[in-house]
């Protein structure tokens, strides 16, 4: 695992393999975003994710399907004070890894994961912290998105729907709708939710405001 400081208040962790990152948030995320009412906003074990994750079959594929993760601080600060006596040894290595990093718990800052060198989902993940750490962005995002829903409404409730069958809480719909449309390629789009974006204004306007935000300077 390695750390990097992208900003005053983004944090940016990169694994070598989905078994160390998933293993480090699983947890907090789920806490953060699950579909699960069981899970979301609740305090929950280990035991209690693998039993509410898993199918009748054995079966569970969230450890080999999700590669980027993104945890605003909030979140993490209501999944700590619930789970501080009963953290696992990845979770320790997130929260060491903050303290060295010298983050100041007081103010807001964002947390986001992603393999190493995988550029598209970091950048994906950028978005999403940009989206809850910079009010400019979100503003300029959020009239993008007005902008989609008013004229391009059957495409966002498109992908919508597929956000939710995906796994996503309902109230991460547009964090996510933005994070993908302005990060993603129109080919992956296509695949991932079955809808062209080439030549959408609002898209582009939305691709616009990411590059124009997103100057970081990537060294992990």
């Amino acid at each position: 695992m390695k750390t990097q400081k992208l900003s005053k208040n983004i944090i940016l962790f990169t694994f070598s393999n989905r078994k160390e990152i998933t293993l480090a948030f699983f947890r907090m995320q789920e806490f953060y975003e699950s579909p699960n009412t069981a899970l979301l906003n609740k305090k929950f074990s280990v035991w209690d994710f693998l039993n509410e994750s898993m199918s009748k079959n054995g079966e569970i594929g969230y450890f080999s399907y999700w590669c980027g993760f993104n945890i605003p601080s909030e979140v993490l600060s209501n999944w700590w004070k619930l789970h501080v006596h009963d953290l696992t040894h990845a979770e320790i290595q997130i929260f060491d890894a903050l303290y060295a990093q010298e983050i100041d718990f007081h103010e807001p800052f964002y947390v986001i994961g992603a393999l190493e060198k995988d550029k598209a989902v970091i950048k994906h993940e950028i978005a999403h912290a940009l989206y809850y750490t910079d009010l400019d962005y979100e503003c300029e995002m959020n009239e993008s998105l007005l902008q989609l829903k008013i004229h391009q409404l059957k495409m966002y409730e498109k992908m919508k729907k597929s956000l939710l069958k995906m796994g996503y809480n309902d109230s991460v719909i547009d964090d996510e709708v933005q994070a993908y449309l302005s990060s993603e390629t129109p080919k992956y789009i296509k695949e991932e939710f079955g809808i062209d974006i080439k030549n959408v204004p609002e898209i582009k306007q939305m691709r616009k405001v990411l590059s124009k935000y997103n100057t970081f300077n990537l060294n992990a």
